[in-house]
């Protein structure tokens, strides 16, 4: 897995990632982005808009980014006064079954909890056909239309009916016609 900056600069990204698929189409990505050696160039700088690419390289955008510190924060030194000497010692802490000494540092880090959706839903429900097609067309006609001039292509595996159309697009968003589009071909 990898995200994408505003400017397009990649980055690997190393997360436990959820794809979420409902019934009725949508679908989701969530993830937690721990900072790790892989995630620090980038990880105060993720934010919505972003987008990240999943295992199966289908690219999402982040529409929900949450930053929030975990652990507990421990000083790096603590000063202890003796006779009038100030004193400064790194704090130690005997690591549990091994008998040795660890060195404690400040052990709050950057945690973000991301949502993405597939780029595919956000570009046809940010876009909008404003033609009022009224005529009966094919299923290869419709989806012609629908995906004209967008950076997607379609493949129909199966043949169907032809349909009147009354309003194919009319102002709404390219989604909200495809969806419609695969209720009417029951595709």
């Amino acid at each position: 897995m990898y995200v994408i900056d505003l400017s397009g600069k990649e980055y690997p990204l190393q997360a436990t990632s959820t794809n979420e698929k409902e019934v009725n189409g949508n679908q989701s990505l969530s993830a937690t982005i721990l900072s790790t050696k892989v995630n620090k160039n980038f990880i105060a700088d993720i934010k919505e808009m972003w987008r990240i690419v999943d295992h199966d390289n289908v690219e999402h955008k982040i529409i929900y980014a949450k930053r929030k510190g975990v652990g507990r924060y421990e000083p790096e030194y603590e000063e202890v006064k003796t006779n009038g000497t100030t004193f400064f010692y790194r704090p130690t802490q005997i690591v549990a079954g091994s008998g040795t000494k660890k060195e404690l540092a400040n052990s709050s880090q950057l945690q973000v909890e991301i949502k993405a959706i597939p780029l595919f839903f956000d570009d046809f429900d940010n876009d909008r056909i404003y033609d009022n097609i009224n005529k009966h067309m094919t299923a290869i006609d419709a989806f012609t239309t629908l995906f004209n001039g967008t950076n997607y292509d379609f493949v129909l595996v199966d043949r169907f009916d032809a349909v009147q159309w009354e309003g194919f697009g009319a102002g709404e968003t390219r989604l909200e016609t495809f969806k419609r589009s695969l209720d009417r071909y029951k595709c």
